[in-house]
């Protein structure tokens, strides 16, 4: 399946339901007999010109046309990082999703991991414990061992191939520092939402220090304002 540009039939189908569908199935029960063509789609948006996605009709379309391997795809996705300028997703976003997206900083020893695992259609596994409630992430490492009773190292390997048996595993990243809110210093609109200060650093590329005069004072920087909250007073 190709790309569906914006206007097409296909993307107005999908657009339409606002949602993404995982198989065959949901295309059935939905009545929609055309979505069983499409497969899953991937909605990628440009947030340096326009908020109307672009409708890859296949996951391998996706992966094939930005050069990505499946691992790769599913990361940039579960952790909301953007590729270049570009947001993936397997669903329509709204404006407050698509701000949410950020550049992938470096790495933050502070920030903890979650593990996630995924089919090759890109549905998320879920799981029951042992009081019969279901979950789709494992809050960390050693919860992922200790649910299929295997020794931590033996974890760490399969986090670090980024594989466990027929799935495909993602490390989720998760960041209890306080988001920086980052404004179009024309129109003084909310254009994006970094999740950290080590990621707003690389974006506005400058040092800490310098970095927090910017937060501190309000000033503009190469067009944009960076501000700890998000509305600007």
């Amino acid at each position: 399946m190709g790309l569906y540009a914006t206007g097409s039939p296909q993307h107005q189908i999908l657009a339409s339901l606002r949602v993404s569908y995982t198989n065959l199935n949901d295309a059935i029960q939905t009545g929609v007999s055309t979505l069983s063509m499409i497969g899953r789609p991937v909605f990628v948006y440009d947030r340096s010109s326009t908020n109307e996605p672009y409708v890859y009709g296949s996951i391998n379309y996706c992966m094939q046309s930005f050069g990505l391997s499946y691992g790769r795809l599913l990361h940039l996705i579960a952790n909301q990082y953007l590729l270049g300028t570009l947001a993936l997703s397997f669903t329509l976003l709204s404006q407050d999703q698509l701000n949410s997206y950020s550049e992938e900083g470096s790495k933050d020893n502070l920030a903890r991991t979650e593990i996630q695992l995924y089919d090759a259609n890109g549905i998320l596994k879920t799981f029951t414990d042992g009081l019969g409630n279901t979950f789709s992430t494992f809050s960390s490492g050693r919860k992922f061992a200790e649910f299929f009773g295997m020794d931590p190292k033996k974890a760490r390997g399969f986090i670090q191939s980024g594989s466990f048996g027929d799935y495909t595993l993602v490390v989720v990243v998760v960041n209890n520092r306080k988001p920086v809110y980052v404004f179009n210093a024309v129109s003084l609109q909310l254009i994006a939402i970094i999740p950290n200060t080590v990621a707003a650093v690389k974006h506005a590329k400058v040092n800490f220090g310098n970095f927090k005069k910017l937060l501190d004072s309000g000033n503009a920087h190469n067009g944009f304002i960076y501000s700890s909250f998000d509305k600007l007073t």
